[in-house]
């Protein structure tokens, strides 16, 4: 939310661990939290429903495995099994390690950090020299990432609480900005490149990975086909505004940089492939069902579903490559520029 003069608005921020230049206590606009300690899943270490009594043939297990159970991320089970997940996350990450300009003393910002990386992975590279916040609104996720920092034993880090939109720190606080395919899930990345202009020093670093509007092509051509195919006419906006929502190309990132006040130094452009061995394995996998399935559906009218993602599926195995499955390709790009 936007207060007046285009400034963020006063709000209430819970932080995990003391933030650079920033002090809590009466006036500060912010309440100090500590990470609550792990607690073991109620039901023992494992996240795997166990079924006891009764018989449960493979048939039975089959028909169950065709429609699996949403997934909450406020879960904490899931959230200590989300380190299987960063396979997505590690091809953008590597390539927004390979740009940041490492040296001692930085004081660095991670935005959409999540449960932790690549903000523990800088803390470790950048050394105890180094002074580093991270923030995301997501809340199991920072407790999650703040037992990893303890059990790494990293130099000082803090975490908060919040959104891009409005980042609880003072004016030019870092050294370098970064964020791994973190600006593709905030709702103005507008006012999200101007906060980090603002807490940015001037000359300061600021890396960011994006997916980009090509992504995952093979499995849009045919649903979009699909749904013109049964006359819906709506489906090619539908589709579009759903791929602009997450998406930019890089030229809006371009503008909007240049609006922000950042000068663009390099842009690299890369891709890589996930592959399923069906189109079962790909909707039943646990980060397509965490990021995309949900979405995806509302792509199509609630009494079509069944129906459209059943042909979908079909499509998607008939057209399997003999030796990868079904490939998805996801195009990024990785940006770094610097604030003027």
């Amino acid at each position: 939310m936007s207060g007046e003069a285009g400034r963020p608005s006063r709000r209430t921020f819970r932080f995990h661990g003391m933030l650079p230049g920033h002090r809590t206590g009466p006036g500060a606009g912010a309440s100090a939290r500590l990470c609550q300690p792990h607690r073991p899943h109620p039901h023992g270490h494992s996240c795997v429903h166990v079924f006891l009594g009764g018989d449960c043939d493979l048939g039975t297990l089959r028909r169950m495995s065709t429609v699996p159970p949403p997934l909450d991320a406020a879960d904490p089970c899931l959230v200590d099994c989300y380190d299987d997940v960063p396979l997505w996350s590690a091809p953008f990450g590597l390539a927004l390690l390979e740009f940041v300009r490492l040296r001692r003393g930085l004081n660095a910002l991670d935005i959409g950090c999540g449960t932790g990386f690549p903000l523990v992975e800088m803390a470790m590279r950048l050394g105890p020299s180094s002074r580093l916040a991270g923030i995301d609104p997501w809340r199991p996720a920072l407790a999650r990432a703040r037992r990893k920092l303890g059990v790494w034993g990293t130099g000082p880090v803090a975490l908060a609480e919040g959104v891009a939109e409005a980042l609880p720190f003072p004016d030019a606080s870092f050294d370098l900005v970064f964020s791994n395919n973190g600006f593709n899930n905030v709702a103005d990345p507008v006012r999200a490149l101007a906060e980090c202009a603002r807490v940015s020093r001037p000359g300061g670093q600021l890396v960011f990975t994006f997916n980009l509007p090509e992504s995952m092509r093979e499995l849009y051509a045919p649903l979009l086909a699909i749904l013109r195919a049964r006359g819906d006419i709506g489906a090619p906006s539908r589709v579009a505004v759903h791929v602009a929502a997450r998406r930019q190309p890089v030229e809006s990132w371009r503008r909007m940089l240049d609006d922000a006040g950042f000068r663009i130094d390099e842009v690299s452009l890369r891709s890589f492939t996930l592959r399923f061995a069906d189109a079962a394995a790909l909707f039943a996998h646990g980060f397509m069902r965490l990021a995309f399935a949900s979405s995806w559906h509302e792509l199509v009218a609630v009494d079509e579903r069944e129906a459209v993602f059943a042909e979908l599926r079909s499509h998607l195995d008939a057209a399997r490559h003999p030796r990868g499955g079904i490939m998805l390709t996801i195009p990024f790009a990785c940006v770094d520029a610097t604030r003027v």
